[in-house]
């Protein structure tokens, strides 16, 4: 029997205020979790992204043997596209791609209840009282034994509900609701407390501890080099250093900077500055480097990390640094959100030997520490 998958991806986050999918959880981003708990399950693995995360959806799920699918503006219209993507199967089982807990005991049994019945939706008793309110007045409560809160992976006739989605989708909450409103009966399967949907900041300090993370750090290595030149300024650390040549480069060339950032994207396993910002682009002509060390922090903080501290080494036979190693300092801490004491920066010389001792250019290393 041929199982497909669909993990729903192409939400906007809203209520989180930053991207919650690439966010991280002991190591691994949010949608890599959600997507490696299927592999071992799947025939079919589709995935479902907008316009506005499918490059980084498609990188952070390299490596896994799936597809893609541009998703509509409502769940409903994305589903329906993966279901017309998949083209065929026996059963499929429609998982959000912000839980990252699903366990493989949830998964097998939402599988084995669709074979069984048709359709199986994760769920687990609801713990509190729920009461439905009109105008601020509270309504009588219905047993709270009758009451279950509804999870993913909903698993279901593959047939069924590719022919319902496009007459029982209008005011459906979910794909059982679809299912349901084409007059299928709803089965419940096994469901986990900690099978959380990411939806608030609170629920992603809640996953971390459900998968029992301490404090997960990363390092990262940078290094760039530039050459000397004519009629540039010579920046270093985002200060301005008086010096008759400056370094050759696209943007400012601050060569400390570019070396930092480096740092900064490899402990996050993502690309190297130049892949973020050509030099073949033309807005980055001339760029101040202290503005792209900051949209790096950005994409950091919206994958859930920050940094710890930064140590910079700059390797120049001239000039002098020393004056302005604290005002270099003060200026990474700002653009990393740290205080000063967390940002080391040296300079030191290859006592004449190489390039640098040659004074034909400057060279610098990084190494960071993130945290989660």
């Amino acid at each position: 029997m041929k199982t497909a998958v669909i993990i729903a991806a192409a939400g906007s986050s809203r209520r989180m205020g930053l991207d919650k999918l690439l966010v991280s959880i002991n190591g691994k981003s949010v949608i890599r979790r959600s997507a490696e708990a299927f592999v071992p399950f799947a025939d079919t693995l589709a995935v479902v992204c907008s316009a506005n995360n499918e490059s980084e959806i498609r990188h952070e799920l390299e490596g896994l043997q799936c597809t893609f699918c541009r998703g509509g503006s409502t769940r409903a219209q994305s589903v329906k596209a993966a279901l017309d993507s998949i083209g065929d199967a026996d059963i499929v089982l429609i998982h959000d791609g912000a839980r990252p807990l699903v366990s493989s005991e949830v998964i097998k049994d939402c599988i084995a209840v669709t074979k069984e019945k048709g359709c199986a939706v994760a769920a687990v008793p609801a713990k509190d009282t729920i009461r439905r309110c009109i105008n601020g007045k509270a309504a009588v409560s219905p047993p709270r034994s009758e009451l279950w809160q509804m999870q993913t992976p909903q698993g279901f006739d593959f047939k069924r509900l590719a022919e319902a989605y496009p007459v029982s989708s209008q005011d459906a909450t979910d794909d059982a609701s679809v299912y349901e409103n084409a007059g299928y009966p709803v089965f419940i399967s096994q469901g986990d407390y900690r099978n959380i949907k990411l939806t608030t900041p609170e629920d992603i300090s809640a996953a971390r501890a459900f998968a029992k993370e301490e404090q997960t750090m990363r390092t990262g290595n940078g290094f760039d080099v530039h050459a000397f030149a004519e009629n540039r300024r010579l920046v270093l650390c985002g200060t301005e250093i008086p010096y008759h040549l400056g370094l050759a480069g696209h943007s400012d060339a601050d060569v400390a900077l570019h070396a930092l950032a480096d740092a900064l994207l490899g402990a996050a396993g993502m690309r190297d500055i130049g892949y973020y910002f050509p030099d073949s682009d033309a807005k980055y002509k001339d760029a101040d480097s202290m503005l792209l060390l900051r949209q790096v922090t950005r994409m950091l903080r919206d994958r859930g990390l920050r940094a710890s501290c930064a140590d910079i080494t700059i390797i120049a036979q001239a000039p002098k640094l020393s004056p302005y190693i604290e005002q270099m300092r003060s200026n990474v801490a700002a653009a990393l959100g740290i205080t000063p004491d967390r940002v080391g920066v040296k300079a030191t010389t290859t006592e004449g030997l190489g390039f640098t001792g040659r004074k034909e250019g400057i060279a610098a290393l990084a190494t960071v520490l993130l945290e989660e």
